[in-house]
Parts: structure tokens; sequence; C-alpha cells
């Protein structure tokens, strides 16, 4: 997938986290970004194109003390950091909101104050993400990833074995020993460095049995 990408970067992204805009070979614009500053270059960058001064849900102004960015898909299903999937709003429209798509979240609100129509909107909405954990792992839109079982062309990882005893990287394992998927993307860049999804690479490395893996390849970012 090509991520959003604007006509030209703050110099103040450029300055603080390195990243950059240039020509591919006379094609697109392509985005050169350090592997260990990614998510911060795709809030900012978030930012600079949607604005954040107004809250996406509510239309009510932001605040340094309330504003936030939120997952169109949400991260406990997979939602990546890229300007595609996020929206400057408040903290009270983002809790609210948790875990829905932002189709689903719409759809609660004109239901919400229906108690009937809302326990039946949430039980429908439950067993549908339950349905597509089993199923991918994750809730994405299909043309955003790839499963893939051949995941070992990409470039190699020194690490030890510490990542083992985190919270993420058991949150991970519990919810594919629960769902028998692999329930977070690993995202890479053109040139195969992996920027998010790390333990869920190492998860599917460390299986005794190689299983799908959720691929977002970001086509016009290039890892530097």
């Amino acid at each position: 997938m090509n991520i959003k990408l604007p006509r030209r970067i703050d110099k103040r992204i450029t300055e603080e986290y390195g990243a950059y805009l240039a020509p591919n070979r006379g094609k697109e614009r392509v985005l050169y970004v350090p592997q260990a500053m990614f998510e911060k270059t795709m809030y900012a960058l978030t930012y600079q194109m949607k604005g954040d001064d107004i809250c996406y849900y509510c239309g009510n102004p932001l605040t340094s003390s309330t504003r936030s960015l939120d997952h169109l898909y949400p991260r406990d299903y997979g939602g990546i950091s890229v300007p595609n999937n996020l929206v400057p709003c408040c903290k009270d429209c983002n809790g609210k909101k948790n875990n829905f798509t932002e189709e689903e979240y719409y759809r609660f609100k004109s239901v919400k104050y229906d108690y009937e129509l809302k326990k039946a909107f949430l039980e429908k909405i439950s067993k549908k993400h339950e349905e597509l954990r089993r199923k991918e792992g994750i809730i994405l839109p299909k043309e955003w990833y790839t499963l893939q079982r051949d995941y070992n062309v990409l470039v190699q990882i020194n690490s030890t074995d510490s990542y083992k005893k985190t919270s993420q990287y058991i949150r991970v394992t519990e919810l594919y020993e629960t769902y028998g998927s692999i329930c977070k993307p690993v995202v890479i860049t053109s040139n195969h460095v992996v920027v998010d999804g790390f333990l869920a690479l190492m998860l599917a490395k460390n299986l005794p049995n190689k299983v799908k893996v959720p691929f977002v390849t970001l086509d016009n970012v290039i890892a530097i």
C-alpha cells in the first residue's frame, strides 16, 4: 500500500525525525525515514495533513490537553499507525470509539440511546470481530495486507530472547493461542525493513510450523 503523503514535509519534521521526501527515479515521491523514528514521523505527518485543531468525530476544538490521534481501524485489531488510518480527535471521542472501526462507531452512536438495539448491535459486532480474529487475525482492508508463510525473505534482525518477557509479546502469544492466528500485522518498508510488528514476526519465527502472517508493505516508504 502507499501511505498518504503531503506535497512537502514540514521543516520541523525533517529536523526532529530525519525524514524527508524525494523522487524515486522520476516516479512518485518516496518518504525516507529512520527506522526508529517511523511512528513519530507518521503521527507528525498526520497532524500536518489533517490539522491538529478540530476533532474528526465531534468537530469540537482541540487543545494540547485534549488532543489525541485515533486509529480508524483500531490498534487492538491490527490497526497500523500511518496517515491513512489516523485522524486527530479529542480524548473523549477516542475513548468512546474504543475498539470500533469508524463505520461501527457511527452505527453505534445511532443506536446507543436504545438499550435493546445497543445490546443487539454490540453482540453482533463482538461476534463479527471474533470471526475475523479466527479467519484473518486482524481487521484491516483486504487491499492493505497479504497473508504470507514465506517471511524469511526479510532482513535478519538481531535480538536476544529478552523480548519474550515483555507484556506485548505475551499478549501476541496469548492471542495466537486463543485464535490460531497472528493478530498483529508486520509492517515493512519497500526495502524490507520492519517498522512495526517485530514481536508478531518473532512469534511466527518461534513457532514449530510456518503460519500465515499478515504483512503490510509500504511501497512508498524507504527506511534509512
